[in-house]
């Protein structure tokens, strides 16, 4: 794709012209990165990863215990948190 251009206002901000932010599929909000290299500028989009894909991607000596282990371990840390130390025996 060719031949777009864009001024650069007082702030030194351009706007990416609408056929490549839909090429790149970008919306209000997203990242960019610019790469300079031999006198060229590369702009490519700044891709959100959430926990979910990244889950597997480091190698671990311990097995995954599953998602409801790990939702209840959550749930008991949040109560600690919120509620404080509790004690065991209220006689």
């Amino acid at each position: 794709m060719r031949g777009n251009v864009s001024r650069i206002t007082v702030k030194g901000q351009v706007t990416i012209p609408g056929a490549i932010r839909k090429a790149l599929k970008l919306s209000h909000g997203d990242k960019v990165i610019f790469d300079f290299q031999d006198g060229k500028v590369t702009l490519r989009p700044l891709r959100r990863t959430s926990l979910v894909e990244l889950r597997g991607s480091l190698q671990s000596s311990v097995p995954f215990p599953g998602d409801e282990v790990i939702e209840e371990k959550m749930k008991a840390h949040v109560a600690r948190e919120a509620l404080g130390p509790v004690e065991e025996d209220r006689r």
